[in-house]
């Protein structure tokens, strides 16, 4: 798991979380999206991937699309419980 990224000042994996995948319908979305909130917001694509790669890893642990997209302030709080 996690992001490939190819950057003039970056190129490399970003790992993936490790956690139990009950269903993968709309882990790609979820990450692009947060991904591209963060990369607007100023974050650097390294960052931005990061974010993106909890927000899916939170999303396949739910089923469904939609319902399994996970609030910003919960992915923030996923990655700092995961900061140590």
């Amino acid at each position: 798991g996690g992001a490939w990224l190819d950057t003039p000042s970056f190129a490399g994996h970003i790992a993936g979380f490790k956690v139990t995948a009950v269903d993968t319908v709309g882990a790609g979305d979820t990450f692009i999206g947060a991904f591209v909130v963060k990369l607007v917001e100023g974050a650097t694509p390294r960052e931005a991937a990061r974010f993106g790669c909890a927000a899916a890893a939170i999303a396949v642990t739910r089923r469904g699309a939609q319902a399994s997209i996970p609030a910003r302030a919960e992915v923030e709080h996923w990655l700092k419980s995961r900061a140590n």
